[in-house]
Parts: C-alpha cells; structure tokens; sequence
C-alpha cells in the first residue's frame, strides 16, 4: 500500500460508507429539512426567520448554521431540495474526515 493510499483511507473508507447510506434514502428529505428550507427561502428572499413570508418571527428551525447555508444556496440559485443539502453534508462530512484523520491518538 503506498503512503498516499494509507493516508487517504481513512477518509476514503467511511466517506465512501456515508455517502452509501445517503444514496440509498433517494429523494427522501425529514419533514425537520423541510421547514429549514423553507426558513432558509423566507431569509434570502428578504422576509427573515419565519415559515410563512409576512407570517409571526417565531423559531421554527433547529440548527441556524444549516439554515444560513441553505439561505446562501437560495441567493444563489443553485437550491434544489435533494441534491444541495445531500452535496454540502457529503462534503462537510468529508472535511470533519480529513480533520479527524489529521488528528493523532
């Protein structure tokens, strides 16, 4: 095995196992994600963190970090319900990885 190979497979292997585990759920998204989405829409499109544009400030979110990225693919509209959260997590994921494979015991 070359020192290349040793040094990537520990990212490789249990990224290649997430991103398994994600494919086999499809186009399915938690009705959690849903209401991000739609938090996330409301912020890039001016109307702040509400469900409903117009509608009461309340929290209906539950990671506001998630919903800043989301709002960021909606202003540049590159958002799809499926594929971005699912690309951003595979690599966000893949970076947790490479960090923790950086770190020694």
């Amino acid at each position: 095995m070359t020192a290349r190979l040793r040094t990537l497979l520990p990212v490789l292997l249990p990224l290649s196992i997430f991103v398994g585990h994600v494919s086999i759920f499809g186009s399915w998204v938690v009705d959690d994600a849903g209401i991000v989405f739609s938090v996330a829409r409301n912020v890039a499109q001016g109307f702040g963190l509400v469900c409903q544009a117009g509608g009461e400030r309340v929290e209906a979110y539950s990671r506001l970090p998630w919903v800043a990225v989301m709002a960021s693919a909606f202003l540049l509209r590159i958002f799809h319900f499926v594929w971005v959260p699912k690309v951003i997590s595979i690599v966000l994921v893949a970076a947790a990885f490479g960090v923790g494979s950086c770190v020694s015991p």
